[in-house]
């Protein structure tokens, strides 16, 4: 999956499902959108699986984690090393 814009709906998708929110901007911040703090570590767990990745502390750290497309660059970041 080398396209952002189809990585980026992905992780909304799967968000949407395990979170049971329904994400309108992709730069908003997941808790804004209604996502609580259990769920959350749950859409992490199945990303990590998902993608064969593990999400680090100072990726924790990052303001861009907490939205969709910050996230959706990570994770490329990550599967391109």
């Amino acid at each position: 999956m080398n396209n952002l814009n189809d990585l980026i709906e992905k992780i909304k998708n799967i968000m949407e499902t395990v979170c049971n929110v329904n994400i309108k901007d992709n730069n908003e911040n997941y808790f804004d959108s209604g996502v609580d703090s259990y769920s959350f570590m749950e859409f992490l767990s199945v990303l990590e699986g998902e993608f064969n990745i593990v999400f680090d502390n100072d990726e924790f750290a990052n303001d861009d984690f907490f939205t969709i497309k910050g996230l959706a660059e990570i994770i490329k970041e990550k599967k391109n090393v």
